[in-house]
């Protein structure tokens, strides 16, 4: 189809208007989409171990979640003026500031940050001071499941409401 025809078919003078509503809708859709990229929520893993910090972000991120994932305490407070979080989940034996520091710390606790303490020990004095301050509590190894049960029950699901 010629220029001159598409502007006639189209009611415009304007070739490249016309050929972009000869677009399907769904392709405008898509394209708009692609503009304007859907809110997430962000999550926050705080985490020594490389591999466990890499598997966690993974599977939020499969689920949906925007995820910013820190080797340590430190590195998250640093951070976390740039980046806003919705949930911090972070492991409690961490190197330098423990997660439960980590999680009573006024960066967190000013923000009114929800909270995942994950744990790999055995220990169940651990979780007594987790519930105290009102953490959700997992222990390693953790399911994806459980994990995005936890994090559901939390902070919803991984789409920002309009209200966000």
């Amino acid at each position: 189809m010629s220029c001159v025809q598409q502007q006639r078919l189209a009611g415009t003078n304007n070739c490249l208007a016309a050929a972009r509503n000869t677009q399907p809708a769904v392709a405008r859709i898509k394209r708009a989409e692609s503009i304007m990229p859907t809110p997430r929520k962000t999550i926050a893993i705080v985490e020594d171990d490389d591999s466990v910090r890499v598997a966690v972000a993974r599977q939020l991120r499969l689920a949906g979640y925007t995820c910013r994932a820190y080797a340590c305490a430190d590195e998250f407070l640093t951070a976390t003026h740039d980046t806003p979080a919705d949930c911090l989940v972070t492991d409690i034996q961490l190197g330098g500031m423990t997660g439960l520091q980590l999680a009573l710390h006024p960066a967190v606790t000013g923000k009114n940050l929800p909270v995942i303490l994950m744990t790999g020990s055995c220990d169940p004095l651990l979780e007594i001071p987790a519930r105290e301050i009102g953490a959700a509590f997992l222990r390693k190894p953790i399911r994806a499941e459980v994990l995005l049960e936890a994090l559901i029950d939390i902070v919803g699901p991984p789409i920002c409401d309009g209200d966000d």
